[in-house]
């Protein structure tokens, strides 16, 4: 069990009452963005487009440094030694207004009805043990046909749809997050609900 730093803010949880992204509902699924890692991965985005900017869709050709947490609300920057779960998702709530912890969530393997309609799905998770500590974002991406998929963006790397083993992400919880000898994101910290109204505007070029 994680101890009360590395729980997700409580005061902001919530159930997720309504339909789910899940069910047959184009309206519904439009909210849950599609992996397009050519909008991501090219000169002059790759670079400063992290993974917090990537799981919220915050993308930027303009950028000079990769946006943090609580930066968006005009928060100082974090120190990394300060990171636990708590403290970082309490900024992410800063900068995205509506997203919410969900009060339950479906056991490992599947997450089948996590978030309600509207809202799109990321993750947090934590490298506390690290000489410098990191997070790491996961997002939830739609697909056509077959199951939902996620995908994440490490850091300066290119976005990618599989973990640290190479094996598609169908649940972050039990997805491979060990990069040793890089980041082992270790912790788990739990998911957040975005809803689509929240995530900036996409670039005229492209979307996710």
């Amino acid at each position: 069990m994680l101890s009360p730093e590395h729980e997700l803010p409580t005061h902001r949880r919530r159930a997720a009452s309504g339909k789910s992204w899940q069910e047959d509902d184009e309206a519904c699924r439009e909210a849950m963005p599609r992996f397009h890692p050519e909008n991501w991965n090219g000169p002059g985005v790759v670079m400063y487009n992290n993974c917090y900017a990537y799981a919220f869709r915050d993308r930027s050709r303009d950028r000079s440094k990769k946006p943090q947490p609580g930066e968006r609300a005009g928060l100082e920057a974090m120190s990394p030694e300060a990171y636990t779960c708590r403290a970082l998702a309490d900024r992410v709530l800063l900068d995205y207004k509506g997203v919410f912890v969900p009060a339950t969530v479906p056991p490992p393997g599947t997450t089948e009805g996590l978030c309600p309609c509207g809202f799109s799905a990321v993750y947090l998770a934590l490298d506390t043990e690290n000489a410098r500590p990191d997070y790491h974002f996961y997002r939830l991406d739609r697909r056509d046909r077959g199951d939902d998929v996620w995908s994440h963006k490490p850091g300066a790397e290119d976005a990618v749809r599989v973990d640290a083993s190479g094996r598609p992400i169908t649940d972050p919880r039990i997805a491979d997050r060990d990069y040793s000898p890089g980041y082992n994101y270790r912790t788990g910290c739990g998911f957040m609900c975005v809803p689509g109204s929240s995530v900036p505007a996409a670039d005229p070029d492209g979307s996710s």
